[in-house]
Order: structure tokens, then C-alpha cells, then sequence
């Protein structure tokens, strides 16, 4: 069998926008721009709403506002297309295990099986075969490298810097088009994988039944009002399910607490009350 050429396979560079800087955020936007043997061929965008409005200091990063995504489609209809568009290719993204985490969560959230393509990191590449540049972050690397694309902190335009960095570093390391993939993973590896950060969801529901009703708000998206028994921090809260997680036989929520829009963690044993907001009272 002839070895695969990376002219013949799309390499597909990524960005995600989000509702806060925590992997458990909500993504807002996602961007991409697909390559095929060094050139741009496509590209792929879309606003997402999220379910919990976006903090201002959030909003000054990327300049994406509630208004901006009051109608735009949801999560789980964007993941499918995007799905799509990277079917067969080797992803690319900068920091990607942040964006990968991000996905990842945002993709189990709504039960979307998640992807296994093998992702290649451009600060990672950067670190370990450029280490004279004095700062790896993206904003450095479009000037080092001179990115002719313009804007900065929207999926799209931070995809397609990155992409224009990427096959920059190829030419620079002396990978083309009609080099074997193998020899890409073998210098810019070893990929990583959406795979990697699936969530392990507690299993405890049948000792609990908070447990499935919260499991059910993390993965659909919805805004819950919960009573929290717990001292200080006692009372009504609106919050936004992002993860649960366990230590021994102690089992907690972590959340965004709207509308302060801080992600706090609340033991699941001193939740005593647990209503949606639209859909009614499903228990306390």
C-alpha cells in the first residue's frame, strides 16, 4: 500500500470563542479554515447560542455580545455541521487542548459523539522547534510569522492566522505536500485527541436522584434555580450545570451562577431543592 501523502488528506485548523476562560464555558462561536496540500480550500463559521448569557469582560475579549446571539442556532445543530466539515481530516488548533477540553464538554453536554480525528497543536510546534521566539501565544506568532489576515479573537480570523502559521512552519521544517503524513505526526506529534478529555459522568444516580437530574441539565444546556443548604453560601441560585465529579463518596456540581456569571462548585448533598426555569418543578 502507498503511504498516505499529506496533499491527500484536509488538515482542518479550528477555533472556538466562549462564554468565560474555563474549559467548562459554553462555546459562542467556532471557526475553521480547511487546507489541502498548503492552500486554503474552505472555510467554516458559525455563532452559537449558548445558554447562559456572556459576561461583559468575556464580551471585551472577542466582542461577541448576547445580542449578536440571540438568534443564532445552538450548539448541537453546529457541532453536526461541523462534524461534517472535518470528516477525514487532521485538525489543527492553537493551544488545542483548551479548545479540545472546550468541545469535548460542550459535545457530551448534548450527547454528540465526540470526534477521534488526531489534532496537532501550533504552540506546542512552536515551543519545540522555535524556541528563540520569545512568546509562543498566538497574538505574538501572527506578527513573527506575518499573518496577512487581519482581525484577532474571532474563530474564523484566529483559524485562519493559525493556518497561515501552520504551513508556514511546514516550509520552514522542510514538510510539503507530497511528504508522507507519517512524517508529519513524526515531527509534529504525537497528535492529541478529543478523546483524550471525555468526562468521566459519577454513575450515582441510583443512590441519588439528583445526580441524573443534574446529569440531564449538563448535557441538554439548561438553566436550573436550586436551593443550596450550605452555610454562607445558603439560599436560591440560578445556575447553569457545567460538570459533576466525585472525592471518595462526596459528590459535587461544579456551575455558573448566573447572573454574576461565576462558576462555583456546591456539594450535591446540600442541593435540596431543583426546579428549570421554563420547564417546571421536577422535585426537591
Amino acid at each position: 500500500m502507498e503511504p498516505l501523502l499529506i496533499k491527500d488528506v484536509p488538515i482542518v485548523v479550528f477555533d472556538t470563542e466562549t462564554t468565560g476562560l474555563s474549559p467548562l464555558s459554553h462555546v459562542v462561536e467556532l471557526g475553521a479554515a480547511k487546507l489541502q496540500g498548503g492552500r486554503m480550500v474552505d472555510t467554516f463559521v458559525s455563532l452559537v447560542k449558548p445558554p447562559v448569557s456572556i459576561p461583559e469582560k468575556v464580551v471585551r475579549i472577542h466582542g461577541i455580545d448576547n445580542a449578536m446571539v440571540r438568534h443564532a442556532p445552538p450548539f448541537k445543530a453546529v457541532a453536526h455541521r461541523f462534524r461534517e466539515f472535518v470528516k477525514g481530516s487532521i485538525l489543527v488548533a492553537h493551544n488545542a487542548s483548551f479548545d479540545l477540553k472546550v468541545l469535548s464538554i460542550n459535545f457530551q453536554r448534548r450527547g454528540i459523539p465526540l470526534l477521534d480525528n488526531p489534532v496537532l497543536d501550533t504552540r506546542r510546534i512552536s515551543r519545540r522547534h522555535f524556541p528563540e521566539v520569545a512568546d509562543h501565544s498566538l497574538s505574538h506568532l501572527i506578527h513573527v510569522w506575518r499573518s496577512p489576515f487581519k482581525g484577532c479573537h474571532r474563530a474564523l480570523a484566529d483559524a485562519r492566522h493559525t493556518a497561515y502559521i501552520f504551513v508556514g512552519m511546514m516550509q520552514k521544517l522542510g514538510l510539503g505536500p507530497h511528504d508522507k503524513v507519517s512524517d508529519l505526526f513524526s515531527l509534529f506529534g504525537p497528535p492529541d485527541s478529543m478523546l483524550r478529555y471525555q468526562a468521566r459522568w459519577d454513575e450515582v444516580g441510583k443512590r441519588d436522584s439528583r445526580v441524573e437530574r443534574l446529569l440531564l441539565a449538563v448535557r441538554e444546556g439548561k438553566v436550573l434555580e436550586i436551593f443550596y443548604d450550605g452555610g454562607d453560601t445558603q439560599g436560591r441560585r440560578c445556575i447553569s450545570p457545567l460538570a459533576l465529579f466525585s472525592t471518595g463518596e462526596v459528590h459535587y456540581l461544579k456551575a455558573l451562577c448566573t447572573p454574576e456569571g461565576r462558576v462555583k462548585t456546591f456539594r450535591i448533598d446540600r442541593i435540596t431543592y431543583i426546579r428549570p426555569l421554563q420547564d417546571g418543578a421536577v422535585g426537591g
